[in-house]
């Protein structure tokens, strides 16, 4: 409490008459106004000073809401951490995969169910369904040999690379000798993603 060189300090709370030493008010989200004043006399001055103050309650600490995520090649980041607890293990993941982590309240905070207790949540990514975004074609199934050959559009997957197969042997461009052929256009699978096969089928005569 301050004190003053003349004078008694007299103090109000909210305009109100206060006794310093009882204890502050501890209601949450209120302003106070606390005042601490010493009348004028003749003889000196008057004073008065002015403290505001708010108490805020702090935050219960709510279960982060999760739910199974797909692969799509980004990273997902599964909750934003502050200043109300800590966090171990992991939070943020890319690839395929079951992920956990533990939440520990700081002190002095609360989960909505009143408790203070770590707590851990599981996650996991799920593989993706792959899919052409360009599929694989030729302008035409037949053409002599000499003639205009067809033209081929490469196959472009969602995800992985686009591999071009004659039989077992790989290939960047189409056969020109007479016969018939069966390209495949092969996309390898993995943990992230199912794999993707569609064969053309041609005859150069």
């Amino acid at each position: 409490m301050g004190t003053a060189k003349f004078g008694e300090v007299k103090v109000t709370l909210d305009g109100e008459d206060y006794d310093i030493n009882n204890p502050l008010p501890s209601e949450f989200n209120k302003q106070y106004e606390l005042k601490f004043i010493v009348d004028e006399t003749p003889n000196y001055e008057g004073l008065n000073y002015t403290i505001s103050f708010e108490i805020i309650d702090r935050p219960d600490i709510s279960e982060p809401d999760i739910t199974d995520k797909t692969y799509t090649g980004n990273p997902y980041y599964i909750i934003t951490v502050d200043d109300t607890f800590t966090v171990t293990g992991t939070t943020f993941a890319t690839n395929v995969g079951n992920y956990s982590f533990t939440i520990t309240p700081k002190d002095g905070y609360e989960w909505t169910d009143n408790t203070d207790v770590e707590k851990t949540f599981n996650w996991k990514i799920t593989q993706a369904t792959n899919e052409w975004t360009t599929e694989p074609k030729i302008s035409k199934d037949k053409w002599g040999k000499g003639e205009e050959a067809g033209v081929l559009t490469n196959g472009v997957a969602k995800f992985g690379e686009v591999v071009m197969k004659l039989g077992d042997e790989i290939i960047t461009e189409l056969p020109t000798d007479i016969g018939t052929y069966n390209i495949e256009f092969i996309v390898e699978g993995n943990d992230n993603y199912t794999g993707l096969s569609k064969t053309i089928e041609f005859e150069i005569y």
